[in-house]
């Protein structure tokens, strides 16, 4: 008798905990239900004390933001400039190595055509650029054709000239043994090498100031091309011991660097 009074007490414990277990997890659904139904959720105190951005802080904030990308453009600008003078600089310098190249190893401008010199003309008033040349059939007189026009990267050009420093000059012919004055700035200018050393011709004008035809038949003409053709010793405004500095600057950063050609020993050297 006491064993089953023991056994149905038990059980009616075990039920009435699980009908408050029930219970309970009922009541809690159906808190949670309405709570999504009136659009609440449970608070927290993390929920309670959040805020968003006051209007001040995001401006501050878009403000700091704008005056450093300020600063990371203009940075990103100068450095530009910089970097497109040093671009023309090289290949300043590399064109002028392939055409000493190019006469070094009789490179023809055209099949069964070999010519005479290569050059590379300078003119102010075309400060953006240079072209390169030729000259070609001298033992017939002598012709000029234009190979390529090398346009300078944005914002870099030749410097401006000057007569008071040949130096400060686009282009200055220096060391002019024997030929006063020693310097010479010039406002256009050819560099040639002559087929079949490379021996540098340097001349302090360019005339004509553009070819009347292409090719240019010098024949019978008589300009800064026929010097050079019928060069042979220094005296006039062709020299083969000068030295020929070239200026390019960069407008932006106003910065410049500078080539030399030295027409003694061929060297090509850069600052």
């Amino acid at each position: 008798m006491s064993q089953v009074f023991r056994r149905n007490k038990k059980n009616h414990l075990r039920l009435n905990f699980r009908f408050k277990l029930q219970k309970g997890f009922t009541q809690h659904f159906i808190s949670a239900y309405q709570r999504c139904l009136s659009g609440k959720t449970a608070s927290s105190p993390l929920n309670e004390k959040s805020a968003g951005f006051t209007l001040i802080e995001l401006l501050v904030v878009l403000a700091i933001m704008g005056i450093m990308l300020g600063l990371i453009l203009a940075n990103i600008a100068g450095q530009r400039g910089k970097r497109n003078l040093k671009i023309a600089q090289n290949e300043l310098v590399s064109n002028i190595r392939k055409i000493q190249s190019y006469t070094l190893s009789a490179r023809d401008v055209r099949p069964g055509v070999s010519p005479q010199y290569y050059l590379i003309k300078f003119d102010l008033n075309k400060p953006n650029q240079y072209f390169i040349q030729a000259i070609y059939d001298v033992e017939n007189g002598g012709k000029v054709t234009n190979i390529e026009s090398v346009k300078l990267p944005d914002g870099v050009r030749l410097a401006d000239y000057s007569s008071a420093n040949c130096l400060d000059s686009a282009i200055c012919i220096t060391n002019r043994p024997g030929i006063l004055p020693s310097q010479t700035p010039s406002a256009c200018a050819l560099l040639a090498f002559k087929a079949p050393f490379a021996k540098i011709i340097t001349n302090d004008n360019c005339s004509p100031a553009s070819l009347p035809a292409d090719p240019y038949d010098i024949t019978n003409a008589t300009n800064d091309y026929t010097e050079i053709k019928n060069f042979t010793s220094n005296g006039g405004s062709a020299s083969s011991d000068a030295t020929m500095v070239i200026k390019l600057f960069e407008l932006q950063s106003k910065t410049t660097r500078t080539i030399s050609v030295n027409g003694l020993s061929g060297l090509i050297t850069f600052q």
